[in-house]
């Protein structure tokens, strides 16, 4: 499915859909009347009904004035939040270290 965990926009215009990726700077488009599950990217046999959209999403944002996501300089790829707090805890743990 198109959009989701990713920073994006996305319109619609009549059977037209497109999702711009931040991250990437890529787009992709889907005609939901022969593809409501946006299984098939459109936008480079479409550059001209990719380009239209584009400019009606920016001139979109432009009017509410929208925020963009900004890269996090604190952004660490190699810390997973997940992983590191579903690890093991070392022998002991803090328990132990207080006994002592």
């Amino acid at each position: 499915q198109p959009g989701g965990a990713t920073p994006h926009s996305a319109i619609r215009s009549g059977t037209w859909r497109l999702v711009r990726f931040y991250e990437t700077g890529s787009v992709e488009l889907y005609d939901l009347a022969s593809d409501v599950g946006e299984a098939t990217d459109l936008a480079a046999r479409n550059p001209e009904q990719a380009a239209a959209l584009v400019r009606k999403l920016d001139d979109w944002l432009a009017s509410v004035d929208a925020q963009f996501p900004t890269p996090n300089a604190d952004y660490d790829p190699g810390h997973d939040p997940v992983r590191d707090r579903t690890k093991p805890k070392a022998a002991g743990g803090r328990k132990a270290a207080q006994r002592r």
